[in-house]
């Protein structure tokens, strides 16, 4: 996988969103992932959870021939 979710910087570039009602599904898409895309799962899954507590973001890079970041 190469590509980047989302364009520019934090404050003014275009970010990834994931919505249940895109037109496109995130698996099918091209890099760089800027704009609403369908999730792999199902967001609706999340309704009526409370929005505040501890979240936990997990990130993993699963290819030892590349590098990434993490922004904003």
């Amino acid at each position: 996988f190469t590509g980047a979710y989302g364009t520019g910087d934090c404050d003014t570039g275009v970010r990834t969103t994931f919505d249940d009602s895109a037109p496109v599904r995130i698996a099918v898409a091209a890099p760089p992932y800027a704009g609403r895309f369908r999730p792999d799962g199902t967001l609706t899954n999340l309704n009526g959870l409370p929005l505040n507590g501890t979240w936990k973001l997990r990130v993993s890079d699963d290819f030892q021939q590349d590098s990434g970041q993490l922004l904003c």
